[in-house]
């Protein structure tokens, strides 16, 4: 059988691009490559067009297969690999193959990607700050490159919940895309009443902006879709429970929205099932802020996102006495998201085992979480397992507890706490108990209590609320004294 001539085989494959028929791309070249096997170029379109057609998986496999039969070096098409496995949501393998990548613009913005969807905000910022200084001030890849900055900080605030992010957000700007992610970060810095008139301008300004350009309907609701589902989070965290729940049930029946942003569309109506009214304010409080919608186009859901989504599964499973459903729930996320923060899970895991009659349980993932967190973080975890490790009658357990709490409080300076007058009451008062249950301590309170007074006198503070805080623990600390 007579082998078709290299220069017909580029020939067709010229006029399958030309015709952007991929697929056809695709079936050529592997016809060629039965006949030049060794054809390097013939690799090298049918991955490009593979990963055109949203084919990763297919991509590496031909990469695999031309490394394996040394048609392609080891670090060939490099920076494919990457994006096929960050495609893919490999994230460690999309890193590992772009370090045979030169540096460059390119591989910076996949590197960018690949941070922010791993979770490693900081490093993305760091990229994307760098990028941008090396880009001309008016140009489109400069908008580009402030949008998905604007997303990383929104991000990155919605996971450390830093209620200082944002006072530095500029909302000067007449972009409705960056309207949205800076909506996005001062949602994630708890100001939703802000965050709710940034977005409504968002709309507004999408919708004329838009229509001048002569979208459809359709197009101009599509693009619009995730502003308004995360107006609805804003006006979630508002407890404006009707509003929230009127822009979700227009938005399920919107057949325009992406698979990413329906996924927590629909999670977020549901949570707002949980928390609505007839629950009231109390247990409202017990629900995880709902989630956010990525700050950029990326269609796919972060870590994050999902294991956020499943820890507020299980909150609601947990409220609807579905004990046996939220501990699986809580058993996913460690096994599936071990990478994420969620600092209430632990928490939530203690309650269900107290529900679920088992006490022993409960006190000892309390105690390792008291152990784990910094004084101000674990107060709350410390004193639960006290109570119950009282209640059994373990008075040199909760003793434990206390005392190696107390060891890392007295380290703690007040400047560096957010509302150091609660955290003082909490350290004297914790002191307070050591001293009525240990036999051998009698003057811990009143040592705390000089201890913060020191810090208050040194640090010259004019804060009424720790002055108040500080002069009551003086004034117990001496009748212990007396």
């Amino acid at each position: 059988m007579v082998s078709i001539a290299l220069e017909s085989h580029f020939a067709a494959i010229r006029d399958a691009i030309t015709g952007n028929d991929l697929a056809l791309v695709v079936e050529l070249t592997r016809t060629a490559l039965k006949d030049y096997t060794q054809e390097v170029e013939f690799v090298k379109i049918q991955v490009v067009a593979l990963i055109k057609l949203e084919k990763p998986a297919q991509a590496l496999d031909v990469l695999d297969k031309a490394r394996s039969t040394k048609v392609l070096s080891a670090n060939a098409m490099a920076y494919e690999s990457a994006y096929c496995h960050f495609a893919l949501e490999n994230y460690g393998k999309a890193e590992d193959a772009l370090k045979s990548v030169k540096a460059g613009p390119g591989a910076d913005r996949l590197a960018a990607q690949i941070a922010y969807k791993s979770n490693r905000f900081a490093k993305c910022i760091e990229i994307y700050n760098r990028l941008l200084a090396n880009t001309e001030t008016s140009s489109s890849e400069r908008d580009e490159l402030e949008l998905n900055l604007a997303a990383a900080k929104a991000a990155a605030a919605q996971v450390s919940k830093n209620m200082h992010a944002g006072s530095s957000i500029s909302t000067s700007t007449d972009n409705y895309e960056l309207m949205f992610n800076q909506a996005t970060e001062l949602l994630a810095c708890g100001k939703a009443k802000e965050a709710v008139v940034l977005l409504e301008a968002s709309e507004t300004r999408a919708k004329a902006e838009l229509a001048k350009e002569d979208w459809s309907a359709k197009d101009i609701q599509s693009e619009i879709s995730p502003i308004q589902a995360q107006k609805a989070v804003a006006l979630q965290c508002l407890e404006k429970v009707s509003d929230a729940r009127a822009i979700y049930v227009s938005l399920l029946s919107d057949t325009t929205l992406d698979t990413a942003a329906r996924a927590i569309v629909i999670h977020n109506a549901a949570t707002l099932g949980a928390q609505g009214d007839t629950l009231g304010v109390a247990r409202t409080g017990r629900i995880k802020r709902a989630i956010q919608s990525p700050g950029n186009s990326a269609s796919g859901l972060s870590h994050y996102q999902r294991a956020l989504m499943t820890y507020n599964m299980a909150v609601v499973q947990s409220l609807q006495k579905q004990y046996t459903a939220a501990r699986r729930s809580l058993g996913r996320i460690a096994k599936e998201y071990a990478e994420c923060t969620l600092p209430n899970a632990g928490v939530l895991s203690a309650g269900i085992s107290l529900k679920m009659n088992n006490a022993n349980k409960a006190l000892n993932e309390l105690s390792a979480i008291s152990h784990a967190r910094g004084a101000v973080e674990g107060v709350y975890a410390t004193l639960a397992a006290v109570q119950i490790a009282l209640a059994f009658g373990e008075t040199k357990r909760a003793l434990d507890i206390l005392c190696v709490w107390r060891d890392k409080a007295q380290n703690i300076s007040l400047v560096t706490v957010a509302k150091p007058d609660v955290f003082v009451r909490y350290y004297f008062g914790i002191c307070q108990l050591i001293d009525w249950l240990s036999p051998e301590s009698s003057t811990l309170a009143a040592d705390a209590a000089r201890h913060v007074h020191v810090q208050a006198y040194q640090q010259q503070t004019s804060d009424a609320a720790l002055l108040a805080a500080v002069g009551d623990c003086l004034v117990y600390a001496g009748d212990i004294e007396k």
